[in-house]
Order: C-alpha cells, then sequence, then structure tokens
C-alpha cells in the first residue's frame, strides 16, 4: 500500500477546493496575484491582475486542468495534466510544443501559492522573447 497516497490525495483534494475559488460569478475577485518577477533582476515584476489580465484555472476529473489567460488582446487557453508529488505540482501540457512547469506549492488558511523558477516572460509585452522569469500565482478561497 502506498502510504504517499493520502496524503496526495487531501492535497490534490485542497487543489480542487482552492483553484476553483477563483472562477466565481463576475462579483469575485479571482487570483489576488499573479505576478512573473525576473530572476536576473527581482525589481523587474509585472502582476498580471494589476494590468487588467485574468488567469482561471478549473481541475477537472482525473487530474487534468484547463487554463486561461486574457491580458489585454491576448487571450491563450491550454490543458494539462496535474501530478502532485510531496508540495511539488508538475502541470504537464497536452500540446507538446508547450513547456511542462514546475510549482512548489503552499497552502496558509485559504491562500494556495504556486512558484516556478522555470518560466519566461516578455517584460516589454511588445512580442520580443521572453527572460527567465519567476512565476507566482495565488488563489484565494472566496
Amino acid at each position: 500500500m502506498d502510504t504517499m497516497r493520502p496524503s496526495r490525495s487531501l492535497l490534490l483534494t485542497a487543489l480542487v477546493a482552492l483553484i476553483p475559488a477563483g472562477c466565481g460569478d463576475d462579483a469575485a475577485t479571482g487570483p489576488e496575484t499573479i505576478t512573473i518577477s525576473a530572476q536576473a533582476n527581482p525589481a523587474q515584476q509585472f502582476d498580471i491582475v494589476t494590468a487588467g489580465g485574468e488567469l482561471r484555472t478549473t481541475v477537472l476529473d482525473g487530474g487534468g486542468a484547463r487554463t486561461w489567460l486574457t491580458l489585454g488582446d491576448f487571450n491563450d487557453e491550454w490543458d494539462a495534466a496535474l501530478t502532485l508529488s510531496g508540495t511539488t505540482l508538475t502541470s504537464t501540457p497536452v500540446e507538446a510544443s508547450r513547456p511542462v512547469r514546475h510549482y512548489a506549492l503552499a497552502l496558509e488558511g485559504s491562500l494556495m501559492t504556486l512558484t516556478s523558477n522555470d518560466a519566461t516572460w516578455d517584460f516589454t509585452l511588445s512580442g520580443a522573447e521572453g527572460v527567465a522569469a519567476n512565476q507566482v500565482i495565488v488563489f484565494v478561497r472566496q
């Protein structure tokens, strides 16, 4: 018997409970913070929510997830398989052209924070190639 299974199930249940919390009705505030900051220059940051963007994620049966990102005229959506090992959440996109993301997952009260150190971001929003960045996503239970 796998002794890690109950704790994984519990954490995935918490993940399922918290992620949809950011996807309520129009009155809901959604995720409080989705920040991308450059690894080489931590002072260089971009907060998607403050910039008028929105990130929505729905966890599907079987450990899958669908994510939508909207920022100005930019819209993107993708499906991924989610796996949890300890406090590392791995998002493996269905599309092979998208990178696999590894997030450190932390739960504290009504907050779930996902931190990835292997992201890239175009801080100029000009379509330039992205630079190495840290990604922090904070979901707030509502």
